[in-house]
């Protein structure tokens, strides 16, 4: 009994072609139907060394795997002006409290006043998880706790370790 002829393959007495098997799904194929399966890498497409069926099995190359490339940076600008960020760069001045501060107290007992200057308005925190604003009418630095006096009194008692910062410097 002769061997069946593969479903997908032709045969021709006059124009003899090669036969091939699809590395995917394994049907048999004129070898002239097989592809090459192409995959990114980089800028190129490259050949995987696969043959595969040209009308079911190849896959379009993923551009997931392809190198993006970017444009040009733009032309600077030349003789730029930045603006003079050193107070950003430098933080906010600030310091926690030395201890617990009772609602409409104006005397604030703080772990350290360097920084701070009569008149600056500050953010106290308080322990509601709100802050008061205040303006700094006195400042203590002799004393242990360092104190600052403020205006008005916080209407709310603020924790230990509460954060005091300056809210904007006045000039």
């Amino acid at each position: 009994m002769a061997d069946p002829l593969p479903k997908y393959a032709r045969v021709n007495a006059q124009d003899p072609q090669a036969w091939g098997q699809c590395d995917r799904c394994g049907f048999w194929r004129n070898r002239a139907d097989l592809v090459s399966q192409m995959a990114w890498a980089g800028t190129h497409l490259y050949d995987t060394g696969t043959l595969v069926c040209g009308d079911r099995c190849y896959d379009i190359p993923n551009e997931q795997l392809r190198t993006i490339i970017l444009p040009p940076d733009p032309q600077p600008v030349l003789n730029a002006r930045v603006p003079n960020l050193q107070y950003e760069e430098a933080g906010p001045v600030q310091t926690n409290l030395a201890e617990n501060v009772e609602a409409f107290s104006a005397l604030l007992p703080v772990e350290s006043v360097e920084g701070f200057e009569i008149g600056n308005t500050v953010w106290v925190q308080l322990s509601n998880a709100t802050f008061a604003q205040c303006e700094i009418i006195a400042l203590d630095a002799v004393s242990s706790p360092n104190t600052m006096t403020v205006d008005p009194p916080i209407l709310a008692s603020a924790p230990y370790t509460g954060v005091v910062t300056i809210l904007a410097e006045n000039t």
